[in-house]
Protein backbone atom coordinates (compact mmCIF):
# COMPACT_ATOMS: atom_id res chain seq x y z
CA UNK A 1 0.00 0.00 0.00
CA UNK A 2 1.53 3.35 -0.89
CA UNK A 3 0.07 5.99 1.23
CA UNK A 4 2.14 8.76 0.44
CA UNK A 5 0.47 12.37 0.34
CA UNK A 6 -2.89 10.77 1.28
CA UNK A 7 -5.15 12.17 3.71
CA UNK A 8 -7.02 10.35 6.68
CA UNK A 9 -10.33 9.65 4.70
CA UNK A 10 -8.59 8.02 1.67
CA UNK A 11 -6.46 6.19 4.32
CA UNK A 12 -9.72 5.18 5.81
CA UNK A 13 -10.90 3.72 2.92
CA UNK A 14 -7.53 2.00 1.61
CA UNK A 15 -7.19 0.45 5.16
CA UNK A 16 -10.54 -1.27 5.21
CA UNK A 17 -9.86 -3.24 1.70
CA UNK A 18 -6.71 -4.40 3.68
CA UNK A 19 -7.60 -5.49 6.58
CA UNK A 20 -10.01 -8.10 4.94
CA UNK A 21 -7.35 -9.35 3.05
CA UNK A 22 -5.91 -10.25 6.47
CA UNK A 23 -8.89 -11.05 8.30
CA UNK A 24 -8.89 -8.21 10.60
CA UNK A 25 -11.64 -6.65 11.83
CA UNK A 26 -11.55 -2.20 11.82
CA UNK A 27 -13.69 0.24 13.39
CA UNK A 28 -13.88 4.17 13.50
CA UNK A 29 -14.14 5.99 16.72
CA UNK A 30 -16.29 8.87 16.94
CA UNK A 31 -13.82 11.53 15.31
CA UNK A 32 -13.57 9.23 12.61
CA UNK A 33 -10.41 7.83 13.42
CA UNK A 34 -9.56 4.16 12.49
CA UNK A 35 -9.57 1.43 14.92
CA UNK A 36 -7.70 -1.81 13.93
CA UNK A 37 -8.44 -4.68 16.33
CA UNK A 38 -6.10 -7.51 16.05
CA UNK A 39 -6.30 -11.02 18.58
CA UNK A 40 -2.76 -12.01 17.98
CA UNK A 41 0.55 -10.26 19.52
CA UNK A 42 1.55 -9.17 15.68
CA UNK A 43 2.06 -5.83 16.02
CA UNK A 44 5.48 -5.12 15.00
CA UNK A 45 5.06 -7.73 11.99
CA UNK A 46 1.60 -6.00 10.76
CA UNK A 47 3.64 -2.47 10.57
CA UNK A 48 5.84 -3.62 8.55
CA UNK A 49 3.37 -5.87 6.40
CA UNK A 50 1.17 -3.47 5.64
CA UNK A 51 4.14 -0.70 4.66
CA UNK A 52 2.19 1.77 6.41
CA UNK A 53 4.80 4.23 7.38
CA UNK A 54 3.87 4.82 11.11
CA UNK A 55 7.40 6.12 12.08
CA UNK A 56 5.81 7.73 15.50
CA UNK A 57 4.33 6.33 18.66
CA UNK A 58 2.27 9.17 20.00
CA UNK A 59 0.85 6.87 22.44
CA UNK A 60 0.58 4.03 24.53
CA UNK A 61 -2.41 3.05 26.86
CA UNK A 62 -4.62 0.54 28.46
CA UNK A 63 -8.05 0.26 29.18
CA UNK A 64 -9.59 -2.13 31.78
CA UNK A 65 -12.65 -4.33 30.06
CA UNK A 66 -14.29 -6.12 33.29
CA UNK A 67 -17.32 -5.14 32.03
CA UNK A 68 -16.41 -7.51 29.14
CA UNK A 69 -18.38 -4.57 26.93
CA UNK A 70 -14.87 -5.02 24.22
CA UNK A 71 -14.91 -8.94 24.05
CA UNK A 72 -14.02 -11.71 26.28
CA UNK A 73 -10.97 -10.67 27.33
CA UNK A 74 -9.98 -8.57 30.62
CA UNK A 75 -7.90 -5.49 29.49
CA UNK A 76 -7.20 -3.28 25.81
CA UNK A 77 -4.02 -2.47 25.18
CA UNK A 78 -4.25 0.70 23.10
CA UNK A 79 -1.36 1.56 20.32
CA UNK A 80 -1.82 5.23 19.09
CA UNK A 81 0.71 5.23 16.04
CA UNK A 82 0.92 8.69 13.64
CA UNK A 83 2.34 9.11 9.86
CA UNK A 84 4.30 12.52 9.89
CA UNK A 85 5.15 11.69 6.42
CA UNK A 86 1.42 11.26 5.38
CA UNK A 87 -0.56 12.96 8.23
CA UNK A 88 -2.21 10.03 9.17
CA UNK A 89 -3.53 8.55 12.52
CA UNK A 90 -4.12 4.63 13.43
CA UNK A 91 -5.37 3.08 16.45
CA UNK A 92 -4.46 -0.31 16.96
CA UNK A 93 -6.14 -2.15 19.95
CA UNK A 94 -5.51 -5.29 21.28
CA UNK A 95 -7.27 -7.85 23.61
CA UNK A 96 -5.01 -9.13 27.10
CA UNK A 97 -6.16 -11.19 29.00
CA UNK A 98 -4.73 -11.78 32.69
CA UNK A 99 -1.30 -13.13 32.80
CA UNK A 100 -1.00 -12.64 28.88
CA UNK A 101 2.42 -11.95 27.83
CA UNK A 102 2.96 -8.81 25.32
CA UNK A 103 5.87 -8.51 22.66
CA UNK A 104 7.60 -5.48 23.97
CA UNK A 105 8.14 -2.44 21.18
CA UNK A 106 10.39 -0.73 22.23
CA UNK A 107 12.78 -2.09 19.94
CA UNK A 108 10.66 -0.57 17.51
CA UNK A 109 10.08 2.86 19.19
CA UNK A 110 12.32 3.69 22.28
CA UNK A 111 9.94 5.63 23.87
CA UNK A 112 7.79 2.33 24.52
CA UNK A 113 10.05 1.62 27.33
CA UNK A 114 8.39 4.04 29.91
CA UNK A 115 5.07 3.94 28.22
CA UNK A 116 5.27 0.32 28.82
CA UNK A 117 6.28 0.56 32.22
CA UNK A 118 3.38 2.20 33.12
CA UNK A 119 0.83 -0.19 31.53
CA UNK A 120 2.64 -2.68 33.99
CA UNK A 121 3.04 -0.77 37.28
CA UNK A 122 -0.77 0.61 36.55
CA UNK A 123 -2.56 -2.49 35.03
CA UNK A 124 -0.32 -5.55 36.09
CA UNK A 125 0.80 -6.19 32.04
CA UNK A 126 3.88 -7.69 31.02
CA UNK A 127 5.76 -6.96 28.39
CA UNK A 128 8.54 -9.63 27.12
CA UNK A 129 12.03 -8.53 25.77
CA UNK A 130 11.31 -4.88 27.46
CA UNK A 131 15.13 -3.86 28.42
CA UNK A 132 13.53 -2.54 31.93
CA UNK A 133 10.55 -3.75 33.38
CA UNK A 134 9.45 -2.21 36.31
CA UNK A 135 7.43 -0.13 38.37
CA UNK A 136 7.76 3.89 37.29
CA UNK A 137 4.78 5.44 39.17
CA UNK A 138 4.51 3.66 42.78
CA UNK A 139 6.95 1.91 45.19
CA UNK A 140 8.16 -1.12 43.92
CA UNK A 141 6.68 -2.05 46.85
CA UNK A 142 3.55 -1.42 46.24
CA UNK A 143 0.53 -3.94 46.44
CA UNK A 144 -1.89 -3.85 43.09
CA UNK A 145 -2.53 -1.99 39.99
CA UNK A 146 -4.22 1.41 41.12
CA UNK A 147 -5.95 1.61 37.24
CA UNK A 148 -7.91 -1.59 37.53
CA UNK A 149 -11.53 -1.08 38.29
CA UNK A 150 -11.32 -2.93 40.95
CA UNK A 151 -8.83 -0.78 43.40
CA UNK A 152 -10.72 1.31 45.73
CA UNK A 153 -10.67 5.18 44.78
CA UNK A 154 -9.71 6.54 48.54
CA UNK A 155 -7.46 3.26 50.00
CA UNK A 156 -3.94 4.37 51.73
CA UNK A 157 -0.90 2.86 50.30
CA UNK A 158 0.02 -0.63 50.92
CA UNK A 159 3.51 -2.14 51.26
CA UNK A 160 4.72 -5.59 50.86
CA UNK A 161 6.17 -7.10 53.81
CA UNK A 162 8.58 -9.00 52.09
CA UNK A 163 10.00 -6.72 49.73
CA UNK A 164 12.56 -4.10 50.86
CA UNK A 165 14.65 -2.03 49.12
CA UNK A 166 18.51 -1.91 49.74
CA UNK A 167 20.23 0.66 49.06
CA UNK A 168 22.99 -0.90 47.20
CA UNK A 169 21.14 -2.24 44.49
CA UNK A 170 17.64 -2.32 43.18
CA UNK A 171 15.00 -3.74 44.97
CA UNK A 172 15.22 -7.21 45.75
CA UNK A 173 13.27 -10.11 47.31
CA UNK A 174 14.84 -11.61 50.56
CA UNK A 175 13.28 -14.62 50.55
CA UNK A 176 15.38 -15.36 47.29
CA UNK A 177 18.53 -17.49 48.10
CA UNK A 178 21.30 -15.83 46.06
CA UNK A 179 20.64 -12.21 46.59
CA UNK A 180 23.40 -11.05 43.72
CA UNK A 181 21.76 -13.35 41.52
CA UNK A 182 21.48 -11.74 38.03
CA UNK A 183 23.41 -9.08 39.72
CA UNK A 184 25.12 -7.81 36.13
CA UNK A 185 21.39 -7.31 34.71
CA UNK A 186 20.33 -5.11 37.28
CA UNK A 187 19.35 -2.20 35.12
CA UNK A 188 20.02 0.14 38.62
CA UNK A 189 23.71 -1.74 39.39
CA UNK A 190 26.16 0.68 40.89
CA UNK A 191 23.95 3.79 40.75
CA UNK A 192 23.29 3.43 44.63
CA UNK A 193 27.12 3.26 44.77
CA UNK A 194 27.52 6.49 47.45
CA UNK A 195 30.91 6.96 46.26
CA UNK A 196 30.22 8.14 42.92
CA UNK A 197 26.53 8.81 42.88
CA UNK A 198 24.93 12.25 42.75
CA UNK A 199 21.59 13.10 43.20
CA UNK A 200 19.75 15.73 40.94
CA UNK A 201 16.17 15.98 42.67
CA UNK A 202 13.51 15.17 44.13
CA UNK A 203 14.21 19.14 45.60
CA UNK A 204 16.77 20.86 44.45
CA UNK A 205 16.43 24.16 43.20
CA UNK A 206 18.08 22.93 39.98
CA UNK A 207 15.03 20.72 38.92
CA UNK A 208 12.05 21.79 37.38
CA UNK A 209 9.36 20.01 39.76
CA UNK A 210 9.75 16.83 41.85
CA UNK A 211 11.68 15.31 39.27
CA UNK A 212 14.98 13.21 40.64
CA UNK A 213 17.62 11.97 37.70
CA UNK A 214 20.36 9.23 39.44
CA UNK A 215 23.90 9.98 37.67
CA UNK A 216 26.77 7.71 38.01
CA UNK A 217 29.66 10.31 37.55
CA UNK A 218 33.47 10.22 37.30
CA UNK A 219 34.39 13.69 37.78
CA UNK A 220 32.27 16.48 36.90
CA UNK A 221 30.97 13.58 33.33
CA UNK A 222 27.91 11.45 33.83
CA UNK A 223 28.52 8.39 33.00
CA UNK A 224 25.36 6.83 33.17
CA UNK A 225 22.01 7.64 34.87
CA UNK A 226 18.24 6.90 35.38
CA UNK A 227 15.31 9.36 35.70
CA UNK A 228 12.87 8.57 38.69
CA UNK A 229 8.99 9.97 38.73
CA UNK A 230 6.16 9.23 40.69
CA UNK A 231 6.93 11.83 44.31
CA UNK A 232 3.17 13.59 42.78
CA UNK A 233 1.10 10.63 42.29
CA UNK A 234 -2.78 12.35 42.68
CA UNK A 235 -4.20 9.38 40.89
CA UNK A 236 -5.77 12.21 38.47
CA UNK A 237 -6.89 9.64 35.63
CA UNK A 238 -8.19 7.81 38.05
CA UNK A 239 -10.06 11.00 39.58
CA UNK A 240 -11.12 11.70 35.72
CA UNK A 241 -13.07 8.05 35.74
CA UNK A 242 -14.92 8.62 39.13
CA UNK A 243 -15.79 12.59 38.57
CA UNK A 244 -18.49 13.53 36.08
CA UNK A 245 -17.30 15.27 32.90
CA UNK A 246 -17.99 18.61 34.20
CA UNK A 247 -16.45 17.94 37.74
CA UNK A 248 -12.74 16.59 36.19
CA UNK A 249 -12.33 20.53 33.82
CA UNK A 250 -10.85 21.85 37.40
CA UNK A 251 -7.81 19.29 37.33
CA UNK A 252 -6.84 19.71 33.97
CA UNK A 253 -5.55 23.03 35.31
CA UNK A 254 -3.39 21.27 37.60
CA UNK A 255 -1.34 19.36 34.77
CA UNK A 256 0.86 22.06 33.19
CA UNK A 257 -0.06 24.87 35.41
CA UNK A 258 2.19 27.32 33.21
CA UNK A 259 -1.02 26.67 30.79
CA UNK A 260 -3.74 25.95 32.06
CA UNK A 261 -6.26 27.53 29.61
CA UNK A 262 -4.71 25.21 26.70
CA UNK A 263 -5.45 21.86 28.67
CA UNK A 264 -9.09 23.33 30.12
CA UNK A 265 -9.52 23.89 26.23
CA UNK A 266 -8.19 20.38 24.56
CA UNK A 267 -10.27 18.76 26.88
CA UNK A 268 -13.27 20.28 26.81
CA UNK A 269 -12.25 19.88 22.86
CA UNK A 270 -12.08 15.85 23.58
CA UNK A 271 -15.90 15.86 25.00
CA UNK A 272 -17.24 17.77 22.59
CA UNK A 273 -16.36 15.17 20.46
CA UNK A 274 -17.96 12.42 21.86
CA UNK A 275 -20.63 14.64 21.96
CA UNK A 276 -20.68 15.34 18.43
CA UNK A 277 -21.71 18.95 19.42
CA UNK A 278 -19.73 22.19 17.63
CA UNK A 279 -19.43 25.93 19.52
CA UNK A 280 -19.83 29.20 18.40
CA UNK A 281 -17.33 31.14 16.13
CA UNK A 282 -17.15 33.18 18.97
CA UNK A 283 -15.98 30.77 21.35
CA UNK A 284 -13.79 28.91 18.77
CA UNK A 285 -11.66 32.35 18.52
CA UNK A 286 -11.72 33.41 22.07
CA UNK A 287 -10.24 29.71 22.72
CA UNK A 288 -7.83 30.42 20.14
CA UNK A 289 -6.73 33.57 21.47
CA UNK A 290 -6.03 31.81 25.11
CA UNK A 291 -3.89 28.93 23.50
CA UNK A 292 -1.61 31.16 22.06
CA UNK A 293 -1.73 33.19 25.18
CA UNK A 294 -1.15 29.79 26.92
CA UNK A 295 2.10 29.17 24.65
CA UNK A 296 3.33 32.49 24.77
CA UNK A 297 3.75 32.15 29.03
CA UNK A 298 4.92 28.36 28.95
CA UNK A 299 7.64 29.38 26.53
CA UNK A 300 8.65 32.92 28.38
CA UNK A 301 8.49 30.74 31.43
CA UNK A 302 11.11 28.22 29.98
CA UNK A 303 13.32 30.62 28.35
CA UNK A 304 13.51 32.82 31.92
CA UNK A 305 14.10 29.79 33.87
CA UNK A 306 16.74 28.35 31.40
CA UNK A 307 18.99 31.31 31.35
CA UNK A 308 18.05 32.02 35.59
CA UNK A 309 19.43 28.12 35.68
CA UNK A 310 23.08 29.85 34.01
CA UNK A 311 22.78 32.58 35.98
CA UNK A 312 21.17 35.49 33.72
CA UNK A 313 19.03 36.95 35.91
CA UNK A 314 18.13 39.88 34.08
CA UNK A 315 16.59 37.77 31.15
CA UNK A 316 14.54 35.97 34.15
CA UNK A 317 12.79 39.37 35.56
CA UNK A 318 12.31 40.86 32.04
CA UNK A 319 10.19 37.73 30.51
CA UNK A 320 8.65 37.18 34.25
CA UNK A 321 7.17 41.01 34.05
CA UNK A 322 5.16 39.88 30.37
CA UNK A 323 4.34 36.90 31.99
CA UNK A 324 2.40 38.81 34.73
CA UNK A 325 0.70 40.74 32.25
CA UNK A 326 -0.58 38.35 30.18
CA UNK A 327 -1.74 37.03 33.84
CA UNK A 328 -3.37 40.22 34.35
CA UNK A 329 -5.37 39.67 31.07
CA UNK A 330 -6.39 36.06 32.23
CA UNK A 331 -7.57 37.61 35.36
CA UNK A 332 -10.22 39.70 34.12
CA UNK A 333 -11.72 36.71 31.85
CA UNK A 334 -11.97 34.48 34.48
CA UNK A 335 -11.11 35.54 37.66
CA UNK A 336 -7.59 33.63 38.15
CA UNK A 337 -4.39 33.92 37.12
CA UNK A 338 -2.87 30.60 37.68
CA UNK A 339 -5.36 27.72 37.35
CA UNK A 340 -8.13 29.38 35.74
CA UNK A 341 -10.87 26.27 34.60
CA UNK A 342 -12.01 28.62 32.33
CA UNK A 343 -13.41 26.52 29.62
CA UNK A 344 -16.57 24.77 29.83
CA UNK A 345 -18.15 21.88 27.78
CA UNK A 346 -20.20 23.69 25.00
CA UNK A 347 -18.47 27.34 25.53
CA UNK A 348 -16.64 29.80 28.11
CA UNK A 349 -17.43 30.41 31.31
CA UNK A 350 -17.15 34.22 30.30
CA UNK A 351 -17.19 35.90 27.60
CA UNK A 352 -14.28 38.80 27.20
CA UNK A 353 -14.04 41.97 29.66
CA UNK A 354 -14.47 45.72 28.32
CA UNK A 355 -11.21 46.78 27.52
CA UNK A 356 -9.61 43.02 27.14
CA UNK A 357 -9.35 43.77 23.07
CA UNK A 358 -7.44 46.98 23.99
CA UNK A 359 -5.07 45.09 26.38
CA UNK A 360 -4.55 42.24 24.24
CA UNK A 361 -3.84 44.91 21.34
CA UNK A 362 -1.15 46.95 23.58
CA UNK A 363 0.21 43.61 24.78
CA UNK A 364 0.83 42.54 20.93
CA UNK A 365 2.26 45.95 20.15
CA UNK A 366 4.57 45.79 22.90
CA UNK A 367 5.84 42.26 23.19
CA UNK A 368 8.33 42.05 20.71
CA UNK A 369 10.39 44.58 21.32
CA UNK A 370 10.70 43.20 24.57
CA UNK A 371 11.72 39.88 22.59
CA UNK A 372 14.26 41.65 20.44
CA UNK A 373 15.60 43.07 23.46
CA UNK A 374 16.22 39.38 25.26
CA UNK A 375 17.91 38.23 21.80
CA UNK A 376 20.59 40.99 21.99
CA UNK A 377 21.67 40.06 25.82
CA UNK A 378 21.55 36.28 24.96
CA UNK A 379 21.27 35.09 21.26
CA UNK A 380 25.36 36.68 20.57
CA UNK A 381 26.39 36.56 24.31
CA UNK A 382 29.55 34.54 24.40
CA UNK A 383 28.76 32.46 27.58
CA UNK A 384 25.35 31.75 26.67
CA UNK A 385 26.82 30.26 23.35
CA UNK A 386 29.47 28.54 24.58
CA UNK A 387 26.75 26.86 27.74
CA UNK A 388 24.08 25.93 25.12
CA UNK A 389 25.52 25.44 20.96
CA UNK A 390 26.45 21.44 21.05
CA UNK A 391 24.77 20.86 24.26
CA UNK A 392 22.12 17.81 24.92
CA UNK A 393 22.25 17.21 21.26
CA UNK A 394 19.13 15.09 19.99
CA UNK A 395 18.93 14.27 16.62
CA UNK A 396 16.02 14.12 14.01
CA UNK A 397 15.81 10.23 14.22
CA UNK A 398 16.22 10.38 18.02
CA UNK A 399 13.56 13.13 18.56
CA UNK A 400 11.34 10.77 16.35
CA UNK A 401 12.20 7.63 17.87
CA UNK A 402 11.81 8.77 21.46
CA UNK A 403 8.22 10.72 20.64
CA UNK A 404 9.15 13.77 21.27
CA UNK A 405 7.00 16.69 20.32
CA UNK A 406 6.16 20.77 20.44
CA UNK A 407 9.54 22.97 20.23
CA UNK A 408 11.87 19.89 20.92
CA UNK A 409 10.87 18.22 17.87
CA UNK A 410 10.96 21.07 15.74
CA UNK A 411 14.55 22.36 17.17
CA UNK A 412 15.88 18.76 15.90
CA UNK A 413 14.80 19.49 12.38
CA UNK A 414 11.14 17.78 12.54
CA UNK A 415 8.84 20.43 10.37
CA UNK A 416 5.53 19.34 13.00
CA UNK A 417 3.23 21.61 14.29
CA UNK A 418 -0.21 20.15 14.71
CA UNK A 419 -1.68 23.71 13.83
CA UNK A 420 -1.23 22.76 10.12
CA UNK A 421 -0.84 19.22 10.28
CA UNK A 422 -3.81 17.76 11.89
CA UNK A 423 -5.22 20.81 11.99
CA UNK A 424 -8.30 22.19 14.61
CA UNK A 425 -10.84 24.86 14.69
CA UNK A 426 -9.99 28.12 12.67
CA UNK A 427 -6.10 27.61 12.75
CA UNK A 428 -6.29 26.40 8.47
CA UNK A 429 -7.25 30.39 8.22
CA UNK A 430 -4.30 32.01 9.90
CA UNK A 431 -1.00 32.74 8.33
CA UNK A 432 1.70 31.75 10.66
CA UNK A 433 5.03 29.73 9.93
CA UNK A 434 6.40 26.34 11.36
CA UNK A 435 9.52 27.47 13.10
CA UNK A 436 11.83 24.49 12.72
CA UNK A 437 15.88 24.48 14.12
CA UNK A 438 18.23 22.12 12.97
CA UNK A 439 20.99 21.38 15.38
CA UNK A 440 18.59 19.85 18.49
CA UNK A 441 21.26 21.46 20.66
CA UNK A 442 19.55 23.91 24.01
CA UNK A 443 20.48 27.02 22.11
CA UNK A 444 18.24 25.82 18.54
CA UNK A 445 15.44 24.62 21.01
CA UNK A 446 15.93 28.58 22.80
CA UNK A 447 15.87 29.70 19.12
CA UNK A 448 12.53 28.21 18.61
CA UNK A 449 10.42 29.12 21.46
CA UNK A 450 12.02 32.58 20.62
CA UNK A 451 10.47 32.63 17.49
CA UNK A 452 7.17 30.45 18.06
CA UNK A 453 6.20 33.27 20.70
CA UNK A 454 6.57 35.71 17.69
CA UNK A 455 4.63 33.56 15.66
CA UNK A 456 1.73 33.30 18.50
CA UNK A 457 1.80 37.38 18.69
CA UNK A 458 0.78 36.73 14.62
CA UNK A 459 -1.67 34.56 15.28
CA UNK A 460 -3.03 36.85 18.66
CA UNK A 461 -3.70 39.90 15.81
CA UNK A 462 -5.56 37.96 13.71
CA UNK A 463 -7.55 36.05 16.18
CA UNK A 464 -8.13 39.67 17.51
CA UNK A 465 -9.67 40.84 14.11
CA UNK A 466 -11.90 37.82 13.73
CA UNK A 467 -13.19 38.32 17.67
CA UNK A 468 -14.11 42.22 17.07
CA UNK A 469 -16.39 40.90 13.87
CA UNK A 470 -18.08 39.13 15.99
CA UNK A 471 -19.24 41.65 19.11
CA UNK A 472 -22.21 40.19 20.79
CA UNK A 473 -22.23 36.70 19.26
CA UNK A 474 -22.90 33.88 21.57
CA UNK A 475 -20.41 31.86 23.33
CA UNK A 476 -22.49 28.36 24.37
CA UNK A 477 -23.98 25.67 22.35
CA UNK A 478 -27.34 26.04 21.41
CA UNK A 479 -27.88 21.93 22.80
CA UNK A 480 -29.69 23.06 25.76
CA UNK A 481 -29.17 19.78 27.24
CA UNK A 482 -25.20 21.13 27.54
CA UNK A 483 -25.58 24.75 27.78
CA UNK A 484 -25.31 26.19 31.60
CA UNK A 485 -28.06 28.72 31.93
CA UNK A 486 -27.12 32.00 32.59
CA UNK A 487 -26.28 33.06 36.33
CA UNK A 488 -29.28 35.39 36.52
CA UNK A 489 -31.88 33.00 35.00
CA UNK A 490 -30.51 30.59 37.63
CA UNK A 491 -31.03 33.28 40.42
CA UNK A 492 -34.68 33.84 39.37
CA UNK A 493 -36.69 30.34 37.37
CA UNK A 494 -37.01 27.26 39.29
CA UNK A 495 -36.80 25.36 36.02
CA UNK A 496 -33.07 26.72 35.23
CA UNK A 497 -32.03 26.29 39.11
CA UNK A 498 -32.93 22.68 38.76
CA UNK A 499 -31.06 22.45 35.05
CA UNK A 500 -28.07 23.96 36.45
CA UNK A 501 -27.74 21.65 39.21
CA UNK A 502 -28.36 18.53 37.23
CA UNK A 503 -25.73 19.71 34.90
CA UNK A 504 -23.29 19.90 37.65
CA UNK A 505 -24.30 17.62 40.29
CA UNK A 506 -25.70 14.75 37.75
CA UNK A 507 -23.09 15.62 34.84
CA UNK A 508 -24.11 15.32 31.17
CA UNK A 509 -25.20 12.23 29.60
CA UNK A 510 -22.48 10.79 27.01
CA UNK A 511 -22.91 8.28 24.55
CA UNK A 512 -20.96 4.91 24.61
CA UNK A 513 -17.89 5.39 22.13
CA UNK A 514 -14.29 6.96 22.16
CA UNK A 515 -12.12 9.48 21.10
CA UNK A 516 -8.77 10.72 20.96
CA UNK A 517 -7.89 14.72 20.49
CA UNK A 518 -4.91 16.44 20.38
CA UNK A 519 -3.90 20.01 20.31
CA UNK A 520 -0.81 21.56 19.75
CA UNK A 521 0.23 22.75 23.28
CA UNK A 522 3.27 24.97 24.41
CA UNK A 523 5.47 21.95 25.34
CA UNK A 524 4.09 19.44 22.23
CA UNK A 525 1.52 17.02 21.80
CA UNK A 526 -1.08 17.20 24.44
CA UNK A 527 -3.88 14.12 24.20
CA UNK A 528 -7.35 12.91 25.79
CA UNK A 529 -8.39 9.34 25.01
CA UNK A 530 -11.64 9.58 26.53
CA UNK A 531 -13.74 5.84 26.41
CA UNK A 532 -17.28 6.46 26.87
CA UNK A 533 -19.76 3.56 28.36
CA UNK A 534 -21.96 5.68 28.51
CA UNK A 535 -23.52 7.75 31.37
CA UNK A 536 -21.76 10.98 33.01
CA UNK A 537 -18.41 9.43 33.56
CA UNK A 538 -15.78 8.24 31.89
CA UNK A 539 -14.74 4.48 31.50
CA UNK A 540 -11.27 5.37 30.61
CA UNK A 541 -9.62 9.09 30.98
CA UNK A 542 -6.21 9.14 29.56
CA UNK A 543 -4.35 12.18 29.66
CA UNK A 544 -1.26 12.00 26.70
CA UNK A 545 1.66 14.39 28.16
CA UNK A 546 4.24 15.96 26.53
CA UNK A 547 6.52 16.33 29.56
CA UNK A 548 6.51 12.37 30.60
CA UNK A 549 8.17 11.36 27.40
CA UNK A 550 10.25 14.36 27.00
CA UNK A 551 11.62 13.38 31.06
CA UNK A 552 12.67 10.01 29.07
CA UNK A 553 14.50 11.98 26.73
CA UNK A 554 16.74 12.84 29.78
CA UNK A 555 18.42 9.37 30.17
CA UNK A 556 19.29 9.87 26.76
CA UNK A 557 20.54 13.12 26.07
CA UNK A 558 22.62 13.63 29.68
CA UNK A 559 25.12 10.32 28.84
CA UNK A 560 28.20 11.53 28.66
CA UNK A 561 27.30 15.16 29.29
CA UNK A 562 28.84 17.87 32.36
CA UNK A 563 26.91 18.34 35.57
CA UNK A 564 26.48 21.80 34.63
CA UNK A 565 25.53 20.92 31.15
CA UNK A 566 22.88 18.43 32.74
CA UNK A 567 21.50 21.60 34.24
CA UNK A 568 21.07 23.10 31.01
CA UNK A 569 19.35 20.49 29.06
CA UNK A 570 16.65 19.77 31.66
CA UNK A 571 15.94 23.26 31.39
CA UNK A 572 15.63 22.89 27.75
CA UNK A 573 13.22 20.35 27.92
CA UNK A 574 11.06 22.07 29.94
CA UNK A 575 9.62 19.25 32.21
CA UNK A 576 6.50 20.10 34.56
CA UNK A 577 6.17 17.51 36.96
CA UNK A 578 2.28 18.03 37.08
CA UNK A 579 1.55 16.75 33.83
CA UNK A 580 3.79 13.65 34.14
CA UNK A 581 2.70 12.04 37.40
CA UNK A 582 -0.80 10.14 36.86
Amino acid sequence: MNLKHINQEIFNNQIKEQVKEQDLNITFDLASQPILWINTNIIPDLLKKFDLHFNYLTDLTCYDNVDKADGNKRFILVYQLYSLENDIRLRIKLPVDEGEVVPSLSSIYLSANWLEREVFDLYGITFSSHPDLRRIMMDERFIGHPLRKEYPLKQRMQFADNIKINLDRSPTDPNKNDKNANKENDPLLNLYNPEILLNLGPSHPAMHGTLRVMCRLDGENIEDLKCELGYLHRGIEKLGENLTYHQWIVHTDRLNYCSALNNNIAYVMTVEKLLSINVPERSIWIRIICMEISRIIDHLVCIAINALDMGAMTIFWHLYHWREVAYTMIEGLCGMRLTTTYARIGGMSYDTYDGFEEHLQDFCEKLPKALDEVQNLLSNNRIWIDRTKGVGVLTKEQALTLSASGPILRASGVPFDLRRDFPYYFYPDLKFDVVVGSAGDVYDRYLVRMEEVKQSILILKQSLKELKKLKGAPIWTDVPQIAIPDKKDVYSKMEVLIHHFKIFMEGINVSKGEVYNSVEGPNGELGFYIVSRGGPKAWRMRIKSPSFLHFQLAEHMLKNEKIPDAIAIIGSLNIIAGEMDR
